[in-house]
């Protein structure tokens, strides 16, 4: 089994590659993809991918199997059609090491601990012929902001915990691609509005002044379609406006509005 860089196609090789698809600065701002992948190989039944920090989103670009957004573990059905593979596409989404930047001024990618700056995701790969193989990519930020992935074999040992969560919730194709277009949450006006105040108390709270807020009828990434209330948000950091916008998703929880996911 070979795994590519997506936007690239190079090879990820055991020796390790620095990619240059995608990097981050010391103010959290992200360009590009960092790590956005496909598998090659011979009649792959499936892949459960496990990422021990960050979160993944996997989308078909065939438009046969369902999506995950901002999952941490998950199974993709890969089958016996070979030329559909390099169409499942997995991007890796530091959302954990971009609020740690973005939220604390004094934050570098040079002073992140080792353990912030790095990850690693797990592919247990089962092919048709009932056969295993457990791989692992492994990703370091570089203190210059581009991101350094390699491939190699990996034993899942009683420490990997993270191997071990359930996998997410889905989100259907019928959901997402409903009269080729994503549904909105059914929020009234005033829901919409108090999630927007919670969003804007939780950008008083980071290094951020907010230009701009509004509210995204996009399917929240999170997978709960009803469940999450999107904005996509324009932010300045120091007076200097911050690009590309960012977005912050909230949901519902005890009568209150609580952030589940922010970033780029």
């Amino acid at each position: 089994m070979i795994v590519y860089a997506r936007g690239t196609d190079e090879e990820i090789p055991a020796a390790g590659v620095v990619l240059d698809t995608g990097s981050i600065s010391d103010t959290g701002e992200m360009k590009g993809h960092p790590l956005m992948f496909y598998l090659a190989g011979e009649d792959i039944a499936s892949v459960r991918f496990s990422c021990k920090r960050e979160q993944l989103c996997f989308s078909d670009w065939t438009e046969k199997r369902d999506e995950y957004g901002n999952a941490q573990n998950f199974t993709v059905a890969y089958g016996e059609e070979e030329s559909e593979y390099s169409y499942l596409v997995i991007d890796w989404v530091p959302n954990v090491l971009i609020r740690e930047l973005t939220d604390h001024a004094d934050s570098t990618i040079a002073n992140l601990p080792e353990e912030m700056r790095s990850d690693v995701i797990v592919m247990e790969i089962t092919f048709g012929n009932g056969e295993k193989m457990t791989k692992a990519i492994t990703v370091s930020l570089l203190e210059d902001g581009t991101f350094y992935a390699a491939l190699e074999d990996y034993r899942i040992s009683e420490a990997d915990a993270f191997v071990r969560r359930p996998d997410s919730e889905v989100i259907p194709r019928d959901i997402l691609y409903a009269q080729g277009s994503t549904p909105a949450a059914p929020w009234t006006a005033e829901q919409i509005e108090g999630a927007k105040q919670a969003a804007l108390d939780y950008y008083r709270n980071t290094v951020f002044t907010v230009n701009t807020i509004e509210y995204t009828e996009e399917a929240a990434p999170y997978g709960d379609v009803e469940g999450g209330c999107s904005f996509t948000v324009n932010v300045s950091r120091g007076g200097v406006p911050q690009e590309p916008d960012r977005r912050i998703t909230l949901q519902m929880e005890d009568g209150g509005w609580k952030v589940v996911d922010e970033g780029y």
